[in-house]
């Protein structure tokens, strides 16, 4: 008997610090889930802001403001931004809740398109 009361104790106590701490775990977790959706959104805010502006350097070209040099250079420098963007969009792993694209089945990937028997062919 007086090995059992100081071991009840002991448990007792693990109990309500385990009871205790459990909030504190949780606000841990969702303080990184809230870090990780924060870096994802700001990476993917800062490609969309890269991509137009690789749009606008398109349309700059193609409306006669950049000559070609000038394009190159500055094309080759916005892809290698957007490129880095992507790396570290990669590096984050898939966006949680996100469906992935599943990969055809071996069947379907071998067979060969088969002809429609009611298609019509384009008259000429």
């Amino acid at each position: 008997m007086d090995v059992l009361a100081p071991l009840l104790v002991i448990a007792l106590l693990l109990a309500v610090v385990w009871f205790v701490g459990q909030p504190l775990r949780r606000g841990a977790q969702a303080r990184t889930r809230v870090a990780f959706e924060g870096r994802r959104a700001d990476l993917e805010a800062a490609r969309d802001a890269k991509y137009a502006e690789i749009r606008d350097l398109e349309m700059d070209r193609r409306t006669g403001k950049l000559s070609d040099e000038d394009w190159r250079a500055l094309d080759r420098q916005l892809r290698a931004e957007a490129v880095d963007i992507l790396h570290a969009l990669d590096e984050l792993g898939p966006a949680p809740g996100a469906a992935r694209p599943e990969e055809p089945a071996a069947e379907e990937a071998d067979a060969s398109p088969q002809p429609d028997e009611h298609a019509t062919l384009p008259r000429r």
